[in-house]
């Protein structure tokens, strides 16, 4: 396997309120985590991927897993996003040249943004999916707005996150060494000095955090991916 995707999907989604982990909430009918895997399996250049799921929740993954979708593992994650995608990382065959890591709640992935960031990263290392904000951009201290940054020189970060295998390892080894954890993979590449290459996303590539969220991803659904 050239590509792997590792997915972290352990988080249960307090702020959905009851019912199932966030993962496996549906959407038009079909569980999150199963679409994201169904949106990655469509991308030619992934060839295996790799679940990390609640312990508990293994063989619920296990069976929503689309057929024919290349997951040849499903593993029990930790506590934070950290752990977990260390630990899918761990599970990557060492032939393996490049990873994607990809939030498993953001099922509305292109195959554009894929193959995209798993190019830019044989290039130069690392790549990120990543948007325009639309909003003034303010910087506050101490509870009070303090300056307007120039939006033209900000970028949000999102999934898919794309690294030459070697490259995220010694970033998860050095993080590991000085205890530090970062909100994403490219925050850790950061850190070592790796140079990260962008590459432009789908608006509608949203992360399913909230109960809003759920809402927008039903008229995403219906009105945009039809």
């Amino acid at each position: 396997m050239d590509v792997v995707a590792v997915v972290p999907a352990a988080g249960r989604g307090e702020r959905l309120g009851p019912g199932p982990p966030k993962p496996y909430r549906e959407v038009g009918g079909i569980a999150i985590l199963a679409r994201t895997v169904e949106m990655l399996a469509r991308a030619r250049a992934i060839d295996g991927i790799v679940l990390v799921v609640s312990g508990e929740e293994i063989a619920r993954a296990e069976g929503i897993v689309p057929e024919g979708a290349p997951v040849f593992q499903v593993v029990a994650g930790g506590k934070e996003r950290f752990d977990s995608v260390r630990i899918g990382l761990g599970e990557v065959p060492e032939e393996a040249e490049i990873v994607v890591v990809h939030d498993g709640v953001r099922p509305f992935v292109t195959v554009r943004e894929v193959e995209e960031t798993v190019a830019m990263a044989r290039d130069v290392g690392a790549a990120v999916a990543v948007t325009a904000p639309v909003e003034t951009v303010k910087r506050i201290e101490e509870g009070r707005l303090h300056a307007t940054l120039d939006r033209d020189r900000i970028r949000l970060a999102q999934t898919p996150q794309a690294f030459r295998t070697g490259v995220l390892r010694r970033a998860y080894e050095a993080a590991m060494e000085e205890g530090f954890v970062g909100t994403d993979e490219a925050s850790l590449v950061e850190r070592i000095g790796g140079e990260i290459g962008l590459v432009e996303a789908d608006r509608w590539n949203v992360k399913i955090t909230s109960e809003e969220d759920l809402r927008l991803a039903e008229w995403i659904l219906r009105e945009v991916r039809k």
